[in-house]
């Protein structure tokens, strides 16, 4: 059985979806290199708390590097630290032993998304975008962290702030449907928490 669902810009983490579509060559289906190459983009946006003396996992999402030093994410997974000065953004790539710390740089909540600066030395690779739009059939590749996943292998604050893959799931377009605020794209990959974008 396939879920139909409905990836929407803008939407709470549906860009992440239709990030990955684009993110792929404008073959009728993306190779594994393709979505491997792509992973490399994809980070997890990940919000601790302080006290001063401890950290507390607030909460994540996912978000795409754009720029160097430049990570695209949705506004709601940032937007507490807007009012909460004891909250930090944790920049976790998928590949390497480093985390960066980073700070929110434009807001936009209308759009849900939100653009984050971080140390751009550290060399993230910066996501390439397709210009074409979707098409019906086209394979997709959801690519980001959905919670559901790090709930169901126990993973605690520490293992969430260190480098580690995203998770991947596939699917096709089933159609494209435009409107007056957003087009719409159907698709048929599994979708989280954290990774429905």
């Amino acid at each position: 059985m396939s879920l139909s669902r409905t990836a929407s810009l803008p939407n709470p983490l549906r860009f992440l979806l239709l990030v990955a579509a684009l993110l792929l060559p404008g073959l009728a289906s993306a190779d594994t290199q393709d979505v491997t190459a792509a992973s490399r983009s994809v980070v997890r946006v990940a919000l601790v708390a302080t006290d001063g003396e401890s950290a507390y996992f607030v909460g994540h999402g996912s978000g795409v590097v754009v720029a160097p030093g430049k990570v695209l994410t949705n506004a709601h997974v940032v937007e507490l630290t807007r009012n909460e000065p004891n909250i930090a953004i944790g920049i976790i790539p998928p590949e390497g032993k480093k985390s960066y710390g980073g700070r929110l740089i434009a807001f936009s909540p209308g759009n849900d998304l939100a653009l984050i600066a971080y140390d751009a030395s550290a060399n993230l690779p910066v996501a390439t975008f397709f210009s074409g739009g979707p098409t019906d059939g086209q394979q997709v590749t959801a690519i980001g962290y959905p919670g559901s996943v790090d709930r169901a292998q126990g993973m605690n604050l520490e293992d969430i702030i260190h480098p580690m893959s995203p998770v991947r799931t596939s699917g096709s377009i089933s159609g494209g449907r435009a409107s007056k605020q957003f087009d719409t794209v159907l698709h048929t990959a599994p979708l989280a928490s954290g990774n429905s974008g």
